[in-house]
């Protein structure tokens, strides 16, 4: 991303976090990626709904720490 930013924002040692935007988006918003993997994504066979739909529900409820993994730095 060093290349898109200007050189102040990339040199910044402090960044925003929006897990809580993350996770309250997901939560007002859960029906509709739920519905989208009983239906279509169901259909064609690319996902399992009940394990989709129990993974949807935990990360709505902030329940899945495993998905805040910090990423290597360099």
């Amino acid at each position: 991303m060093t290349s898109l930013l200007p050189p102040a924002a990339a040199a910044r040692t402090t960044k925003g976090s929006f897990d809580a935007d993350h996770y309250v988006g997901l939560r007002a918003n859960l029906p509709d990626p739920q519905t989208l993997a009983d239906g279509h994504l169901a259909g064609l066979g690319t996902v399992n709904p009940t394990s989709l739909g129990r993974t949807l529900r935990g990360a709505a409820a902030d329940l899945d720490k495993r998905a805040r993994v910090p990423l290597p730095t360099g």
